[in-house]
This record gives structure tokens, sequence and C-alpha cells, in this order.
């Protein structure tokens, strides 16, 4: 930990290496999703490397490192929660019968969108 602070270039690698598969795991317990995961755990090594200078103590570094990630999965996945359709089986429906169905309501089919222009 002092020696990545000292600007040792191969001193984060090597907190990379000794805590990406705790780092990865959680994320991926959080998330659910491989993908993510790795997504969580690059964006908490790097938030952790850029704040490395504030971490006052240097055997903390493990928790520290472990509620970056914690917390990076949970805005991750509340982002996405927030973009996933509440009911998938009423979207896919509307999405198969496309803007033009008949029992579309007045205004949402495309034809009456295009009227007058």
């Amino acid at each position: 930990m002092e020696r990545a602070r000292a600007d040792d270039p191969d001193a984060f690698g090597q907190l990379y290496d000794r805590w990406f598969d705790r780092v990865n795991d959680l994320a991926w317990r959080i998330t659910g999703d491989a993908v993510a995961a790795g997504d969580v755990a690059q964006d908490a090594f790097l938030a952790a490397w850029h704040k490395l200078a504030t971490l006052s103590d240097p055997e903390a570094f493990g928790g520290w490192l472990l509620r970056i990630t914690r917390n990076a999965a949970l805005d991750r996945k509340r982002r996405e929660d927030r973009a996933r359709p509440y009911d998938s089986e009423s979207m896919a429906m509307i999405e198969s019968a496309g803007p033009s169905a008949p029992s579309a309501p007045v205004g949402f089919r495309v034809e009456d969108r295009t009227k007058d222009r």
C-alpha cells in the first residue's frame, strides 16, 4: 500500500492481483451478471487508485476497496432496475403489436402522429 502511494509502478498492480477475485465476486453477487461485475470491478479499482491518497489507514485498504465495490455495484443495479420495464410481459405484447396496432389509443398510432404533416 505504501509503495502504491509512493508511485511505485508495480505496487497497485500487486494490490489488484491480490484483491481482484474478492472484488469481482462481491460485484457479481450484487449485480447477478458477470459482465456487469467485471465493469464494476474495473470501476472500483480505478476509483480506489484515484482516491488512494485519501485513505488514512493503509491497513484498511481491503475493506475500503470492498466498500467502494459494494457501492458501485448497488448503484449499477439501481440504474439497471430503473431501466427495466416493470411489466415485461405487457411490454413485449406492445412491442410485438407495433405502433400501428388497431388497439393502440388514439394519438399513439403512427397514422395519428403523421396526419397533417
